[in-house]
């Protein structure tokens, strides 16, 4: 009974001293990132898009918040199909272009050269993310009981109404996207799509003027 009983003690005792130790690394880490970024605002001289790497993605996050925090986000799978797009690229690039620009810093200081410059990279994934519903004309074709061949082109996952922000993702990446599988929490795009003899009964819905309609 004693074995058992400092058993435990000592199987308390070395949980709460992890607790404690993963304490005090998450508040050193802390520390340190607010100290980068005091050091940068405090030098006007230096452009502060270095900070960004430290903005964290949060779960779900919608376009303006991936254009926020785009050095994170754009490292996960669940953002590619946003990140990886042209438009999204442009807005990133022109965004970059203004919050390191020297003269900007110089006259109007380096924080307010980059509110400004994240203000119209926020701006400009707005535009992007107004245009997803702009594609009522495009017809499509659920394939039904047919297998299918497929090239991923990129994924997207966990946004709302993920079944229509999909079909619509598809449109937005226009003819490079060849058709899109969707649940209510993932979506895959493609680049291409072949059908050949039907051997299930599952189907996905694909772009109609690249399939032709099932009989």
């Amino acid at each position: 009974m004693k074995d058992t009983t400092t058993i435990i003690i000592i199987l308390l005792i070395l949980v709460l001293l992890c607790v404690y130790i993963t304490s005090k690394i998450e508040t050193f880490y802390n520390e340190e990132v607010n100290a980068g970024v005091k050091k940068m605002k405090n030098n006007t001289n230096t452009d502060l898009s270095e900070q960004d790497k430290f903005i964290e993605c949060p779960n779900g996050a919608n376009f303006k918040q991936i254009a926020d925090a785009y050095v994170q986000c754009c490292k996960l799978d669940s953002n590619k199909a946003l990140c990886e797009h042209p438009t999204f690229k442009k807005c990133k690039e022109d965004y970059l272009k203004v919050a390191t620009d020297k003269d900007y810093i110089k006259y109007l200081g380096n924080e307010d050269t980059y509110n400004m410059a994240k203000l119209q990279f926020g701006e400009c994934i707005k535009t992007m993310n107004n245009s997803l519903s702009n594609y009522g004309d495009v017809s499509y074709t659920d394939v039904g009981s047919t297998k299918n061949m497929v090239v991923d082109l990129y994924p997207l996952s966990g946004k709302s109404n993920m079944q229509e922000t999909c079909k619509n993702m598809c449109n937005i990446w226009k003819d490079q996207c060849k058709g899109y599988s969707s649940d209510d929490s993932n979506c895959m795009l493609y680049s291409s799509v072949n059908k050949f003899d039907p051997v299930n009964n599952e189907g996905r819905l694909f772009r109609g003027n690249n399939l032709k309609k099932k009989d």
